[in-house]
């Protein structure tokens, strides 16, 4: 448990660069992506729920104490839930890739820094252009996902198949595909009892 000196210690920067090109403006309250030249405004929570991540206090009930610390005995567990949504739903307001936060079950949160250091090195070309493929690939029924490969200069070069490529796009979360899987295997339990 942190002292409210020492939350105030972390949270008390400038600014903090999370990867090269992708800045928090502590003063300002903002994220600043260089590459995609986009500046994403924050609430109090939404900084100090980053500035925790960058300075790598991952634990639950730590980052609670850091961003609620002033009132954090009375803040509970679902008020960690709504921020992490929020952040999250913000994210993907500005096209981001939703697996820019990683919830690490019955632990806490961290960020994908291999994520994050490939957002602030591509330009939006790269993210869209798998958006688009994804879509076209939607509408026409009759082409296998697996044997597909993204018009890409990064998918072409590593010879990625779209299906590895769309698993890492903003548009597919692992916790969406559990519970595809979830719902496909409670049919077929269903379809065995009939």
């Amino acid at each position: 448990m942190f002292s409210t000196e020492e939350c105030i210690e972390i949270l008390n920067h400038d600014t903090l660069e999370l990867s090269e090109g992708v800045i928090v403006n502590c003063n300002t309250n903002t994220l600043e992506i260089v590459s995609r030249q986009l500046i994403i405004d924050l609430n109090e929570a939404q900084k100090r729920l980053l500035v925790c991540l960058i300075k790598k206090v991952y634990t639950k009930r730590d980052i609670i104490n850091i961003v609620w610390y002033e009132n954090h005995q009375r803040i509970s567990d679902n008020n960690y839930h709504q921020l992490t949504f929020q952040i999250r739903a913000l994210l993907h307001r500005n096209n981001l890739p939703a697996n820019l936060l990683i919830t690490v079950p019955y632990y806490g949160l961290k960020l994908n820094e291999n994520q994050w250091k490939t957002l602030a090195k591509a330009p939006v070309e790269e993210f869209t252009s798998v958006k688009q493929e994804a879509s076209a690939i939607n509408s026409d029924s009759d082409m296998g996902i697996e044997n597909t490969v993204i018009n890409t200069p990064n998918a072409q070069n590593n010879n990625v198949a779209l299906s590895e490529q769309l698993m890492r796009s903003p548009y597919f979360s692992q916790s969406s595909i559990t519970q595809n899987a979830f719902i496909l295997c409670m049919f077929v339990a269903l379809i065995v009892f009939i």
